[in-house]
């Protein structure tokens, strides 16, 4: 989306507990602001390998495919689970060729490819982005969380903790907004009240109630992966956050990448190409890619 739509909700009030990490294991670790020396699993029960409603479509590759329903707009929703352990998460960037996701999909021949997040008229990205540790774009003060890939696995982490590491390289990264779910699968507080006020400037929340294509990257709470695409314009942000709060996904955290005409994913699905296309041009995309350095020991279920 362009700067010039650049309007969604505002920060929320923060618990100190921060980085919601997926790795290579049983179940997703909790990182409080202090790394402790030894992280202790979720007691949360596991969902089955391949949950109802779920098609297995490669190792580690699961698709759904989901009506929504919001007010009187319908529509569908595409969702894409993944096993961290055995898949790559790359992000490209090419602001001097810009290419809706159906282009970024064939030059790549991945596993899925969906576009990034939010970019300037100029295809500059709003809110940081970092490939092998270089960073791109600038910073914004509406930005919430970051989507992080590095040596150590998965995260999505609030934005006032990017500074954080895990002492592994970045491959990539990206911030956006508004967070849907908070840490813990708790919907965000300006999604429910369009007065609440967040941050230290005591903003208030803005256009959520507007209809638009979304795209949100999220992890349940087993530690996969999920990013879900509504082509249509059916969901607004408040509503959005509300759908999967209500829904079964067993999302613990869920952060919005995308809205309007430049959401789009496609995923490989033997013969044919599942999904739907963005209606514009995107400077950059996440790719998703068979795992090339194969997995650990200690593996999602």
């Amino acid at each position: 989306m362009a700067l010039g739509l650049l309007v969604a909700c505002e920060r929320s009030a923060q618990p100190s507990t921060i980085v919601i990490v997926a790795t290579p294991s049983a179940t997703p670790w909790v990182l409080p602001t202090q790394p402790a020396a030894t992280p202790t699993p979720s007691p949360t029960p596991l969902p089955s390998p391949t949950p109802a409603g779920w098609e297995a479509i490669g190792d580690g590759v699961q698709i759904r495919h989901m009506a929504a329903y919001e007010g009187g707009r319908g529509g569908d929703v595409f969702a894409l689970r993944l096993n961290p352990a055995r898949v790559d998460i790359r992000l490209r960037y090419d602001p001097e060729q810009p290419r809706d996701v159906a282009e970024w999909f064939a030059a790549e021949r991945p596993l899925a490819a969906l576009n990034a997040a939010f970019f300037d008229q100029d295809f500059t990205p709003v809110g940081l982005w970092m490939i092998d540790d270089t960073t791109f774009g600038r910073g914004h003060y509406r930005m919430q969380g970051e989507f992080r890939v590095t040596g150590a696995g998965l995260s999505i982490r609030r934005i006032n903790e990017r500074h954080l590491s895990d002492g592994t390289r970045i491959f990539a990264s990206l911030e956006s907004y508004p967070f849907l779910l908070l840490p813990g699968g708790v919907i965000n507080p300006c999604l429910l009240d369009p007065s609440f006020r967040v941050g230290r400037r005591y903003r208030l929340c803005a256009n959520i109630w507007d209809p638009a294509e979304r795209l949100v990257v999220g992890l349940d709470r087993a530690g996969y992966l999920m990013f879900l695409l509504a082509p249509y314009e059916t969901f607004s942000l408040a509503g959005l956050g509300e759908w999967l709060y209500q829904s079964d996904l067993n999302l613990d955290v869920a952060l919005n990448l995308d809205g309007g005409s430049s959401a789009g994913m496609l995923v490989q699905t033997g013969e044919r190409t599942w999904g739907a296309d963005s209606g514009r041009k995107v400077p950059g995309a996440l790719v998703v890619l068979p795992k090339v350095l194969g997995i650990g020991d200690n593996e999602l279920p």
